[in-house]
């Protein structure tokens, strides 16, 4: 493995936790994935589901008004 390691240019990688971290931060292209564009999708999904039971909710309310707003 290390001759094929030396002729290709690939090292065999990190060792240290720090050098692991330091390899994995290098390689994040974007933050799709982070926790934190994680956590603003799931609180625009929760929004947009609320915004929708509202507007079935006045729907409904409509339908049973013959289409007279409260």
């Amino acid at each position: 493995m290390g001759a094929r390691c030396a002729k290709t240019g690939n090292g065999p990688g990190p060792k240290t936790p720090d050098g692991v971290e330091r390899c994995r931060r290098s390689h994040w292209r974007h933050g799709y994935y982070s926790r934190e564009a994680k956590a603003v999708r799931l609180e625009a999904r929760t929004r947009l589901k609320t915004v929708r039971r509202l507007v079935a909710m006045a729907e409904e309310t409509m339908r049973a008004n013959d289409g007279r707003a409260l």
